[in-house]
């Protein structure tokens, strides 16, 4: 089977502007192109996307969220393989093709990712330290990223515990196993929920050295959308954060985590109110919000106003 055969690449968007264009090109035209739509509603960046001579399917998926998105794409999906990317990334030479071929060496990777690039230096944001235990629980000691530490490019392939949606090529089959992605997860923290489910089914997750992806970095949005979004960002980002924990750590520590929250974003309110410090006011506002909001058992619905 060809390459372009076994492979799929799905780009979700909201109201991303003209930079998936360059996301799009950046891509060899022998891949077919899903993009999922939650938020596109642009006429003419939809008339210039057709005008790409490509292979491109737009599915309106609606205002879903990303894991939602995503097991829409599984359900349509019929390749081995598919990869997943953002509209603020843009894709080296044999990128996914190094990685299809890496995915038929590693036999027991789920998930293999390109090394990403920002501003021209190899970067570590993409992927994670996360320990389980033998329960399949995250472990309550994490070993944390040393700051100011020295990165070094890597020159192997080399395995990771957690991972970002960034770039990566997924085996369709595996993902299916696991059941796709939790649409509890509007946005934010789905990719690493479901690097800890792969993972709890005995699969691994590979960064590929010879593969590489260049990544903007919060550039997926039109600028103008950029305050309606931080503040979806600050609420979505918290309400994540408390049902992966939710999920994924015993009651107790669960517990302690949320409460630590609550209380770190109140204090931040009445400091800020004090300061006038209006946006961080609102950010640590919405950040609170969502941890009531999920305390009440009401899911990830909060969606920015105003977006053009």
């Amino acid at each position: 089977m060809n390459d372009q055969n076994s492979c799929k690449v799905i780009i979700p968007v909201f109201y991303p502007g003209k930079i998936v264009v360059n996301c799009i090109n950046s891509i060899p035209k022998n891949f077919e192109i899903f993009i999922l739509d939650n938020g596109l509603d642009d006429y003419n960046l939809e008339n210039e996307i057709k005008k790409l001579n490509r292979e491109i399917t737009i599915y309106k998926v609606g205002d879903v969220g990303v894991a939602q998105s995503f097991n829409f794409a599984l359900s349509k999906i019929t390749s081995e393989f598919f990869f997943i990317t953002q509209p603020d990334v843009t894709i080296k030479k044999n990128c996914i093709e190094n990685l299809i071929k890496s995915a038929k060496v590693y036999k027991d990777a789920a998930i293999l990712s390109p090394v990403i690039y920002e501003e021209g230096l190899y970067s570590e944001f993409d992927f994670y330290n996360l320990k389980i235990t033998k329960e399949n629980k995250l472990s309550k000691n994490q070993k944390k990223k040393e700051k100011n530490r020295e990165i070094k490019e890597p020159v192997n392939d080399f395995k990771v515990e957690a991972i970002n949606s960034t770039a990566l090529l997924v085996k369709t089959a595996i993902i299916k196993e696991v059941g796709g992605w939790d649409s509890k997860f509007y946005t934010y923290l789905e990719d690493i929920d479901i690097s800890l489910r792969v993972r709890q089914l005995g699969y691994k997750i590979i960064k590929i050295v010879n593969s590489r992806a260049d990544h903007l970095g919060f550039s997926s949005h039109k600028i103008e959308n950029k305050e309606s979004i931080d503040r979806s960002r600050n609420w979505h980002f918290s309400w994540s954060s408390v049902y992966f924990a939710f999920k994924h750590y015993d009651k107790w520590f669960f517990y302690k985590i949320l409460i630590k929250k609550m209380l770190k974003y109140l204090l931040k309110i009445f400091v800020n109110i004090i300061l006038l410090r209006k946006k961080k006011l609102l950010s640590n506002y919405l950040r609170l919000n969502a941890c009531v909001s999920f305390l009440k058992n009401k899911k990830s619905h909060y969606r920015p106003k105003k977006i053009k």
